[in-house]
């Protein structure tokens, strides 16, 4: 598949280029996004794992990028603590007001959900609600109507059934191919949200899938 095609080019990249420069862990970084979008998280944890020492997980933009690159895996293999480890540390990302920062904010509230910590789920939605109202991140059409959903799921207590039956139309929305809502595979949401809310409020087992229209492994992404 393209996926396939994406990590063995990457792959091949490699042995054109110096390991620990610019260029080396771009080809990395595209053969994470390969295999994590392929579901073969254990795999895309261990290239990423490579490029993000401990004692130099924030230090700078880039390897503050791959540390909640490496929340988003460690969620998906359903290792909810480590999320919480990775999405805890001080991170230059989140100054990104518009993207990387808006990713980790709804990624901490869904790891509070996965976790039962309910009060501390609530809350974050609540600073994200202000957020939004004093303007921030408010280009990202697609992150506040996640935020309402996080509100409405407060109000009705966690119940995902319930807020699916009230909200149905947003969650349908939010799975739309085109559009404002729509989820972009370069975008920052590494766990694609209505997949998973859908998951939750029908009780399956929540397997992400990436439409092959979507599918477009880039540098781009990368940067």
């Amino acid at each position: 598949g393209q996926f396939q095609r994406a990590y063995e080019e990457a792959e091949d990249a490699l042995q054109y280029r110096k390991k620990g420069n610019f260029n080396y862990e771009v080809s990395i970084e595209l053969m994470f996004y390969a295999k994590y979008f392929k579901g073969e998280y254990i795999v895309a944890a261990n290239l990423l794992e490579r490029l993000v020492p401990s004692e130099d997980q924030t230090a700078n933009f880039r390897s503050g990028k791959r540390s909640y690159l490496l929340a988003a895996t460690y969620f998906m293999k359903e290792d909810f603590q480590a999320t919480l480890k990775f999405l805890s540390l001080i991170n230059p990302i989140e100054q990104d007001k518009e993207g990387w920062n808006l990713g980790i904010k709804i990624l901490q509230i869904m790891t509070d959900i996965e976790l039962n910590e309910l009060d501390s789920a609530t809350a974050k939605s609540e600073a994200l609600r202000k957020y939004f109202e004093n303007g921030n991140g408010t280009a990202n059409q697609r992150a506040q109507m996640i935020n309402n959903i996080f509100l409405d799921l407060s109000y009705n207590g966690y119940s995902f059934k319930t807020t699916y039956q009230e909200r149905k139309s947003f969650v349908e929305m939010l799975g739309e191919k085109l559009g404002d809502l729509s989820w972009q595979i370069k975008s920052s949401e590494m766990v694609i949200f209505h997949q998973w809310f859908f998951a939750k409020a029908f009780r399956q087992k929540f397997i992400q899938k990436v439409e092959s229209f979507q599918i477009e492994i880039s540098a781009v992404k990368t940067k």
